[in-house]
């Protein structure tokens, strides 16, 4: 437990020193994939899938074994933006690049889902993968941006977009349900007689 509040602490620590160079969240990501949910066991160490291609984070699916990317963009980029003409919201083009390059990842991979990442990696297989871009900060967002947020990523299909902030809330959210089960998985010596 305590490890796992360590790591909480130093990637937030990260956030309000304004670290904004990926190098510091790859590492950090590296050394602490269970940030990104139980969904996932943990990350391979390939990271090249293709000619020109090497994934931030290649994480293995605890249900089905097959994997997903992660590419990790700087906190101090814009997210989304929005434009006073037509009234909407619309990624900015740092996303938007990362959104596309996530889409010829994502076409490498699944050209590769028959066979494996050839010839260096056949046990590595990504069927039908998604791709999660962490990119910007929203810890002073408004309700209208996340809610735009939302609906931006709603339209797509097989790429997310989230904040390092909402990376830190599901961080602090699996931290609280790990304690709630450590803490009701004491049992008292009375119960287990009963």
């Amino acid at each position: 437990m305590g490890e796992l509040r360590a790591a909480v602490t130093e990637l937030q620590e990260h956030l309000a020193e304004g670290r904004n160079r990926e190098d510091v969240y790859q590492n950090w990501c590296e050394r602490h994939s269970w940030a990104f949910g139980n969904a996932y066991v943990a990350r391979d160490d390939q990271r090249v899938i293709g000619i020109g291609d090497h994934v931030d984070l290649l994480m293995k699916s605890t249900a089905s074994g097959l994997r997903d990317v992660y590419e990790l963009k700087r906190p101090d980029k814009d997210v989304i933006l929005y434009d006073d003409t037509h009234q909407n919201w619309y990624w900015s083009s740092h996303t938007a690049k990362a959104i596309g390059q996530c889409h010829r990842y994502l076409d490498t991979l699944h050209r590769a889902a028959e066979f494996g990442l050839q010839p260096a990696r056949p046990d590595i297989i990504a069927y039908h993968p998604r791709a999660v871009v962490i990119i910007g900060r929203s810890h002073n967002w408004e309700e209208t941006q996340l809610r735009a947020l939302h609906g931006l990523n709603s339209r797509m299909h097989g790429i997310t977009v989230m904040t390092y902030d909402q990376l830190l809330s599901q961080c602090h959210a699996l931290l609280s349900h790990v304690t709630a089960i450590d803490e009701n998985a004491e049992v008292q010596p009375s119960q287990l007689t009963a």
